[in-house]
């Protein structure tokens, strides 16, 4: 029970590490500013197509769970697959994934 919880934490471990040593690479897309666009080409088609508040409304909903639907199916399938591959690839992967998120170097430097 204990060595799983530890495990668990290991990524996130990991990833606070490297974001303190490394910070956030600009050469990196985050995956944030990837968020940000599936938004704003989600937002210039519901503009394009709908033409009353109601319709407007609806294609807000629908972007709105299709944005929170691949933000979590996407790192899902990748950590999944990586599973499968070996539990040593979750792990890195499970790393990257929390190094990417956590930002504190970066949150930092721009404060």
């Amino acid at each position: 029970m204990m060595t799983e919880a530890l495990l668990m934490g290991l990524p996130f471990f990991f990833g606070y590490i490297l974001d303190l040593i490394i910070g956030d690479p600009k050469f990196l897309y985050h995956p944030v500013r990837l968020i940000g666009l599936l938004i704003d080409r989600g937002e210039t088609i519901i503009r394009r197509w709908c033409n009353t508040k109601r319709s407007e409304y609806v294609g807000g909903m629908v972007l709105t769970i299709l944005v929170v639907g691949v933000s979590f199916v996407v790192p899902f399938a990748v950590l999944y697959l990586a599973a499968k591959l070996h539990p040593y690839a979750r792990l890195f992967v499970e790393t990257i994934f929390c190094y990417q998120i956590l930002s504190t170097k970066s949150l930092k430097y721009e404060s």
